[in-house]
């Protein structure tokens, strides 16, 4: 199997060499992107910035989604590739696209994910009540901030007027941060750490922390980050990238979904709660329970697979 010119790097090396093609690529795609989205909405440059910075303006919204394509493409579907290409010549192998798993494995792997939600909303209600000390105010203050401003964002974004609407959602928060968040923060990130560590624990925990830290929601840091943990050892155990993909895209298309066949009032007063309050405590400890036997039984049949492909 032909090598790249980076395969005998070290892992801080190569993870340089992510961040160089990861900006790169953004700028290329973002110059592309901004020349033709600007024929494509009939805007004017001088006006872009102010169009993107008003969230709250309907007609910009499609501009907004728009963009926001552009830079999951440009951050994170492409770079895994080519760096993928400067280490090893097949970037799918390095990227472990090539292991196949049964239809069974990815139903487990999506339960898991989905019966996780109650367990989820509890890591998440402790995460929001997080207070740092009076010195920190100023700091706890911008969170705040940009937490409420991540939630407005999030809001527009899955809104869905139609059923087209919906699809698009569905690609654009579903589909494309599936793919390209786990192939940077599973296919590389957690690969390259637990190189330089050689140890695939702290791979997948420094890496969950990165993925939950990019997202610059610093009280939904928690729950984000134990996601990562449960997509890192899903990688880990399958050696299959689609595992977490796809566990991921369960995740979110699971949001979109809810959005846009139950009202928002539904989803955030009842289904954002189950777990987090007092009255759905159970749910939560059911949610151990049966993530818990999922995950046993996801490790099982991994096994059994590999020891038939084996012999």
């Amino acid at each position: 199997m032909k090598q790249g010119f980076l395969a005998s790097a070290s892992p801080l090396t190569k993870l340089i060499f992510l961040f160089i093609i990861a900006f790169a690529c953004f700028g290329i795609i973002f110059i592309i992107g901004t020349i033709v989205g600007l024929v494509l909405f009939d805007i004017n440059i001088f006006e872009l910035s102010a169009v993107l910075e008003d969230l709250y303006n309907p007609n910009n919204v499609s501009i907004l989604k728009y963009f926001q394509i552009l830079q999951t493409i440009g951050l994170f579907v492409i770079p895994p590739f080519i760096l993928a290409y400067f280490i090893n010549r097949n970037p799918k192998s390095y990227l472990n696209f090539n292991k196949k798993s049964s239809l069974e494995i990815y139903i487990i792997a999506g339960l898991a994910m989905l019966l996780a939600l109650p367990l989820i909303n509890f890591f998440a209600d402790i995460n929001s009540k997080m207070n740092l000390p009076e010195s920190l105010s100023g700091i706890e203050n911008w969170m705040r901030d940009k937490e409420v401003t991540a939630e407005e964002l999030t809001k527009i974004f899955v809104h869905a007027e139609n059923f087209s609407g919906f699809v698009l959602n569905l690609f654009m928060i579903a589909i494309l941060p599936a793919i390209g968040e786990e192939l940077i923060f599973r296919g590389v990130i957690q690969k390259l750490f637990s190189e330089s560590f050689n140890n695939v624990h702290w791979g997948v925990i420094i890496a969950s922390i990165l993925f939950s830290a990019f997202h610059l929601q610093f009280f939904g840091f928690i729950p984000r980050m134990l996601l990562g943990v449960f997509l890192g050892y899903l990688f880990v155990w399958s050696k299959n990238i689609w595992i977490p993909i796809f566990a991921h895209f369960v995740n979110n298309g699971a949001a979109v979904t809810a959005y846009y066949f139950l009202d928002e009032e539904t989803v955030t007063k009842n289904l954002e709660e189950v777990g987090a309050t007092n009255e759905t405590a159970i749910y939560t400890i059911v949610s151990v329970i049966v993530v818990g036997f999922l995950i046993y039984l996801f490790r099982k049949k991994v096994a059994e697979e590999n020891l038939i492909k084996t012999n």
